[in-house]
C-alpha cells in the first residue's frame, strides 16, 4: 500500500512539474506574440533570436567570470593531490548554511535573497531558451 502510495504521490509531483513548465513555456510565447513587435513576423523573430542568443552569452559570461564567492565546480566533486596522487572527496561547501545553534544571530533576509536570487536566474535562463526557440521557429 505505502509503494502504491509512493507511485501516486510521484505522478501527482511530475504531473505538476510539467503542467507548469507547459503554462510558463507557453504563456512567454503568447506574451512575446503580443508586446514583441506584434504583426511584424520578420523583426519579432530576430528580436526575439537576437535577445535569446545575447542572453546565452550574459548567462555563461556569468558562469565563467572569475568571483571569489563562486566555488570551482571540480572541487565539489574531488580534490587531487598532485605530491602523492591521492584523490579525496569534497563535500559541497553552501552559502546558505545557517549558522550553528548558540552562535550569532541568523539573518533571514539573506535566506530570502538567496531563494528569491535563484528563482529569478531560473527564470531568466527560462526566458531565454523560449526567445531562442521562438526566433528560430518564426525565422523558418
Amino acid at each position: 500500500m505505502e509503494r502504491n502510495m509512493s507511485l501516486i504521490l510521484l505522478f501527482f509531483k511530475y504531473s505538476a512539474i510539467s503542467t507548469c513548465a507547459l503554462f510558463y513555456w507557453r504563456g512567454t510565447w503568447i506574451l512575446l506574440d503580443s508586446y514583441l513587435f506584434p504583426g511584424h513576423s520578420h523583426r519579432t523573430a530576430w528580436a526575439s533570436l537576437l535577445i535569446g542568443v545575447l542572453g546565452m552569452v550574459v548567462q555563461h559570461a556569468y558562469l565563467i567570470w572569475p568571483q571569489q564567492n563562486i566555488i570551482n565546480a571540480h572541487s565539489l566533486v574531488q580534490q587531487i593531490n598532485l605530491d602523492n596522487g591521492s584523490i579525496e572527496a569534497v563535500k559541497p561547501i553552501t552559502p546558505a548554511t545557517p549558522p550553528p545553534e548558540g552562535s550569532a544571530k541568523c539573518n533571514n533576509i539573506s535566506y530570502v535573497k538567496t531563494y528569491l536570487l535563484n528563482h529569478l536566474k531560473t527564470y531568466y535562463c527560462g526566458f531565454i531558451v523560449v526567445n531562442v526557440w521562438r526566433g528560430l521557429w518564426y525565422c523558418q
